[in-house]
């Protein structure tokens, strides 16, 4: 085929199939590719003298993912297209999907945003495309938390920060259920102004999670009602600061007794509520990111501020910590986002690493020798939180695994 080519281009002529008369053309030919036509000619997969042939005016087009500026045109025209092919009223795309859709990398291209935004006019239920609306793998930015369930479901916090221009908060935060096939069987989506950075199923119809504003709420739904059968507005430093609320909570646990271990960010200490939010014990530390009950009956606690992960007991002493002087340089994991007790006793600490050097996840044991080491910021981003899946019990019941 690629001689024939060759030949009409050089010749401008050619023999229809099965006929014996050569018929001339004058045309204007363009081709496109999506491949690196210089690679295949060196592997011998496509001609030299035919590459020369078309290349005589090339025209690079940059990926989407490279020319930004062009997605809220395409996206919009998109709209209006497909608003008009299913009869839909939807009249704009709110600033929230905007800000979603120029965030996303789109190995897909034009192609991409077009399936997109199709899929986001049929399914909005107003005039506005909202961030909800568009494709989960698109939607889903910044996951904080992932927990897998033991029906082989995940549930997931998305939490999509600030729209672009940093003026308001961005309402795509949200808290899913995912299948293995990625079809999203349940889903709650945070009020505008709030934030939720974590959550935690409780059997297999709840979920609880602390919904950061003004003020702050414990949460838990059942996700089989959509009812909020608890609803409890937390202490906060400020009752009026917007500026307080991405900071003021990420972790909460409930734990096997029944009790609820709240981790307060910026107010310095780890407090347990039983189920009438009584306090029932306490533990100061300058920035706790997140606390879990163990089934001794001891706080693994992981500090941000001091980079500091430590075991505390019911009376407050301290029986083990770890700190990244601890151990060897390569393995300076340079802050500390939440951590995990195995059922062997080790402990694996999750990192966001410092601008993409150290480890994401290191295991240690329990006399602070590393064992495994996950450091690969070429498949993957920070670790916020991690999930180890052959650890003994049924994950979504509090006390059957080791934390």
């Amino acid at each position: 085929m690629q001689a024939k080519l060759l030949r009409v281009l050089q010749e401008r002529e050619f023999e229809r199939v099965g006929g014996n008369r050569t018929i001339k053309v004058d045309v204007r030919v363009i081709a496109t590719t999506n491949r690196k036509l210089e690679e295949s000619v060196e592997r011998k997969e496509f001609r030299q003298d035919l590459y020369f042939r078309l290349n005589v005016v090339p025209i690079v087009i940059a990926p989407l993912r490279e020319r930004k500026e062009d997605i809220p045109i395409l996206a919009d025209q998109f709209r209006q297209r497909f608003a008009r092919k299913h009869g839909m009223e939807v009249k704009g795309i709110s600033a929230d999907a905007m800000s979603v859709l120029l965030d996303h990398s789109w190995p897909g291209n034009v192609r991409e945003l077009l399936h997109a935004i199709e899929r986001s006019v049929i399914l909005s239920k107003g005039e506005e495309i909202q961030a909800a609306d568009l494709p989960p793998e698109i939607a889903l930015r910044n996951l904080q938390t992932a927990d897998r369930l033991a029906n082989g479901n995940t549930v997931i916090c998305n939490w999509s920060g600030f729209v672009r221009d940093r003026a308001q908060w961005a309402n795509v935060v949200q808290v899913l259920e995912v299948t293995p096939d990625k079809k999203v069987v349940w889903r709650y989506d945070a009020p505008a102004g709030t934030e939720i950075h974590a959550c935690q199923p409780i059997g297999r119809n709840k979920v609880l999670f602390i919904e950061n504003g003004l003020p702050p709420h414990l949460k838990v739904v059942n996700i089989k009602t959509n009812a909020v059968e608890v609803d409890h507005v937390l202490p906060a430093p400020s009752s009026t600061d917007t500026h307080s609320v991405h900071p003021q909570f990420r972790h909460v646990r409930y734990t096997a007794q029944g009790t609820y271990l709240v981790p307060f960010l910026t107010m310095g200490k780890v407090v347990e509520y039983d189920k009438n939010f009584n306090e029932v014990w306490s533990y100061d530390v300058p920035t706790p990111w997140a606390a879990i009950r163990l089934k001794s009956g001891n706080t693994l606690i992981t500090d941000e501020h001091d980079v500091t992960t430590l075991e505390v007991t019911p009376d407050k002493k301290v029986v083990w910590q770890i700190t990244p002087k601890d151990l060897s340089p390569q393995y300076d994991y340079q802050n500390s986002q939440s951590a995990t007790r195995l059922a062997n006793g080790n402990t694996i600490i999750c990192s966001r690493g410092g601008s993409h050097h150290g480890p994401q996840l290191v295991e240690v044991t329990r006399d602070k020798k590393v064992v495994w080491v996950l450091q690969d910021w070429t498949h993957f981003g920070p670790a916020s939180a991690v999930q180890v899946l052959d650890d003994p019990g049924i994950p979504e019941n509090p006390g059957e695994s080791e934390h």
